[in-house]
């Protein structure tokens, strides 16, 4: 745990961030088949790759359509994926180093690439660029299928869907990324705004101080956004910032107008 304060004797907002990086009806009863979980990036991947195996599988999705997660997140809707399209290199292997957000497939054309030039392109492109590869790869989805409870059975298992019916299979793949956000144990977190409903138009925090709790993706997102408009963005959180080029994990950077604690 970690304590920290802001001073709100002038305008100041605190915003929680989740410090961890924020992001199913009918019987299925092949004995060889298997079951995956939700339906984003990687949830269609592995569909694609077992439609084209000619597998026994089936796909449950809470959404209403691909990548539902994606609607939603990030709040600022700009991805920390790269997307390189002018790379200099005709070699399509080359060229995949710098897309971040194509999938797989038989289709040199199915790429993320022909649906943004933005080197850090925005959340809605990413959804237009799912719902297309689903429908060119023809995977198997249920849609508005939420899952309730999973269960083994047997050498197998079973899954109860929100509509009271089971789902059994051999092999189940969990799919479904970060969940939840993490909300620190630190008294008095009820006051503060959580990065999942706060209001994200960056001129409601014209001319204040704001604390925001937590350092990663979702953190420096938020504080990238905001920077235009705040007075003063402190960035708080009970670890040291480990940048990407030493943790090699893609979006941990600094806000050039922030400060940093802990």
């Amino acid at each position: 745990m970690f304590h920290a304060s802001l001073n709100l004797s002038r305008p100041g907002r605190v915003v929680l961030v989740d410090q961890s990086s924020i992001a199913d009806g009918g019987r299925y009863g092949r004995e060889n088949g298997v079951l995956d979980h939700r339906r984003g990036p990687a949830g269609l991947q592995l569909a694609a790759l077992l439609e084209r195996g000619g597998q026994d599988y089936a796909v449950l999705e809470r959404g209403s359509g691909p990548g539902t997660f994606f609607t939603r997140f990030p709040r600022h809707r700009q991805l920390i994926s790269i997307n390189k399209v002018h790379t200099g290199y005709d070699d399509p292997e080359l060229r995949m180093r710098m897309d971040w957000n194509s999938l797989l497939s038989d289709d040199p054309d199915l790429l993320f690439t022909r649906y943004s030039e933005r080197y850090f392109p925005q959340a809605d492109d990413l959804v237009r660029y799912l719902a297309d590869f689903a429908a060119a790869t023809g995977v198997r989805v249920n849609y508005n299928t939420d899952v309730a409870r999973i269960s083994k059975n047997g050498d197998g298992f079973v899954a109860l869907d929100h509509n009271g019916q089971s789902w059994r299979c051999q092999r189940l793949i969990v799919a479904t990324g970060v969940s939840q956000l993490y909300v620190a144990p630190i008294p008095g977190i009820e006051h503060a705004e959580r990065y999942d409903t706060f209001d994200t138009d960056p001129k409601s925090f014209t001319g204040q101080r704001v604390l925001i709790i937590g350092k990663g993706n979702s953190a420096f997102e938020t504080a990238d956004a905001l920077v235009e408009k705040a007075a003063v963005i402190h960035v708080a959180g009970p670890h040291s910032i480990r940048m990407a080029w030493q943790s090699h994990f893609v979006g941990w950077r600094s806000c050039g107008s922030c400060t940093t604690t802990g």
